[in-house]
C-alpha cells in the first residue's frame, strides 16, 4: 500500500512535467526546425544563384569572342579568302549548360542559348564544306563556281544573323545578372 502511495505522489508531477514539456517543447521543436530549413534553403538559392552568374559571365564572355570570329569571318569572306577554321567556341556552352538549364527561370533565354550555340556548330560545318569546295576534291567539278558562290552568300548572311542573335542574347544575359 505504501508503493501505491508513493506511485501516485510521484506519478502526477512526472506526468504534469511530461505533458508541459511536450505542449512546450514541440512547438519550439517545429519552430528551430523551420527556421534551420528556411536557413538552409535560403543558402541554397543565393549559392545557385552565384553558380547561374558565373555560369552566365562565361557563356557571355565565349558569346562576346565568338562576335569578334564572326566579324572576321565576314570580313575574310567578302575579301574572298578562304578560312580554315573559324574557331568559334560552342564548348563553354557543353560545360556550363546544365548548371544554366537547372537555375535559369527563364525558359525564352534557355531557349535562345541552346539554339544559338546549335547554330554555331552549323556554322562551323559550313565553314568546313566552303573550304573543301575551295581547296578540296570538289574544286575540278563543273559547275562548282555557282555552289561556292552561293554557300558564301549563305555564310556571310548566316554570320551576320549570329551576330545579331548574340547581341540580343548578351543583352538578356546582362538583364539576367542585375
Amino acid at each position: 500500500m505504501i508503493l501505491c502511495t508513493e506511485f501516485w505522489v510521484n506519478f502526477w508531477p512526472n506526468f504534469v512535467s511530461t505533458i508541459l514539456g511536450l505542449i512546450l517543447g514541440l512547438p519550439i521543436a517545429v519552430w528551430t526546425n523551420n527556421f534551420f530549413n528556411k536557413k538552409q534553403l535560403a543558402n541554397t538559392k543565393k549559392l545557385e544563384i552565384e553558380r547561374l552568374k558565373k555560369a552566365l559571365t562565361v557563356v557571355k564572355d565565349t558569346m562576346i569572342e565568338n562576335k569578334k570570329k564572326l566579324e572576321m569571318t565576314i570580313s575574310l569572306l567578302n575579301q574572298n579568302q578562304i578560312q580554315f577554321d573559324t574557331q568559334l567556341d560552342s564548348s563553354a556552352w557543353d560545360v556550363v549548360k546544365y548548371e544554366i538549364i537547372q537555375v535559369l527561370h527563364n525558359p525564352k533565354l534557355q531557349k535562345r542559348l541552346a539554339f544559338h550555340f546549335s547554330w554555331l556548330t552549323s556554322m562551323t560545318k559550313s565553314n568546313k564544306q566552303y573550304l573543301d569546295l575551295n581547296v578540296g576534291v570538289n574544286t575540278t567539278v563543273t559547275g562548282m563556281e555557282s555552289a561556292k558562290a552561293a554557300l558564301k552568300a549563305h555564310l556571310i548572311r548566316y554570320s551576320t544573323a549570329l551576330i545579331t542573335d548574340l547581341d540580343e542574347i548578351v543583352e538578356m544575359i546582362d538583364k539576367e545578372l542585375k
